[in-house]
């Protein structure tokens, strides 16, 4: 869980880039612990033109397996 909200802080520091469709994730610690493991960050404006403010999901996955997701928010700032 630790490696879902890592990528979600991550996720919110990333510069906004409106109409995105995602970002890339942060890179994931090499320690043993976290072998297999890989997130994705997808991203999807709430309004059409996009006004600032996206719903993000983290995804994170275990040899390719979905194990943990979040869905969150992304403003302009």
């Amino acid at each position: 869980q630790s490696l879902l909200v890592s990528q979600l802080e991550w996720a919110r520091s990333c510069t906004y880039e409106y109409e995105a469709s995602g970002y890339p994730p942060a890179a994931i610690p090499e320690e043993e612990d976290y072998s297999g493991y890989s997130a994705t960050i997808s991203a999807q404006p709430v309004d059409s033109p996009d006004a600032g403010v996206q719903k993000i999901t983290i995804t994170v996955l275990h040899h390719d397996e979905q194990v943990a997701t979040i869905d969150s928010y992304k403003v302009d700032r």
